[in-house]
């Protein structure tokens, strides 16, 4: 018989499907850091998920994707940055009730390209 919150208040729902394996999602962030120590950040546009949080830039990776390469493409794609190189920072795993995400964050000072980002998609 499945463990419900009648039986357990600090078990919501059916523990099977919170022990179910969930989906992963590969993403990768990174910390600019400019000359005079600012760090940019983005804010999560409208009708996304968390919308309007801000957060370092970034993104998912595309299957087999590395993950320099892939932020040097969402960087590219999101904010017209060019970031040749990234040093890494942490890996990080957060377990949302649908899904799984792994994080890997880095740290870059300096890029090149401009800070106004481009029009969101």
């Amino acid at each position: 018989m499945p463990i419900t919150e009648a039986d357990d208040p600090l078990c919501p729902g059916d523990a099977a499907a919170l022990l179910a394996p969930k989906p992963v999602v590969l993403v990768v962030a990174v910390a600019l850091v400019d000359a005079d120590s600012r760090v940019l950040l983005t804010q999560r546009p409208p009708g996304k998920a968390l919308a309007g949080m801000w957060e370092f830039p970034g993104g998912k990776l595309e299957p087999e994707e590395q993950a320099l390469d892939g932020l040097k493409r969402e960087l590219r794609e999101e904010l017209g940055i060019e970031v040749l190189d990234a040093t890494p920072l942490i890996a990080y795993e957060h377990g949302y009730s649908d899904r799984r995400v792994l994080l890997d964050a880095a740290a870059r000072e300096g890029h090149r390209g401009q800070r106004g980002g481009l029009p969101p998609r």
